[in-house]
């Protein structure tokens, strides 16, 4: 997206590569709304599908973070450019699906918004 406003026209989406059930997912992370984990298997939500795979959710928090990733809750990295607004206990995406926030994130969520968009 930074490419694009600087005026960049070749500009390629960042593309993550998931193994699912013996298959390898090229998924463009711009598609990603946020991904949830159940004990050992996180599941990668899109608007058009969701890809599960084994994989620990801090070590996805830590490979996203800086592509505007972040925990609202112990159970879910979200995408800052998803969300459509945020309230001390839950969060609503741009696609209407709403998401817990943890009490311990909530503060942590609204610095994390505030940094990377403009504010008014």
């Amino acid at each position: 997206l930074t490419e694009i406003l600087r005026g960049n026209r070749e500009y390629v989406p960042v593309k993550m590569l998931v193994r699912s059930r013996g298959e390898l997912h090229v998924l463009e992370i711009e598609k990603i709304n946020y991904i949830e984990i159940f004990g050992r298997i996180v599941a990668i939500h899109l608007d058009e599908e969701t890809v599960e795979a084994y994989a620990a959710l801090e070590e996805m928090e830590e490979r996203l973070w800086d592509l505007g990733f972040f925990r609202v809750h112990r159970s879910f990295l979200v995408s800052a450019n998803k969300i459509k607004k945020v309230s001390r206990m839950s969060l609503v995406l741009v696609n209407g699906e709403e998401l817990p926030v943890g009490k311990t994130y909530y503060k942590k969520v609204k610095e994390r918004l505030e940094e990377q968009f403009i504010k008014i």
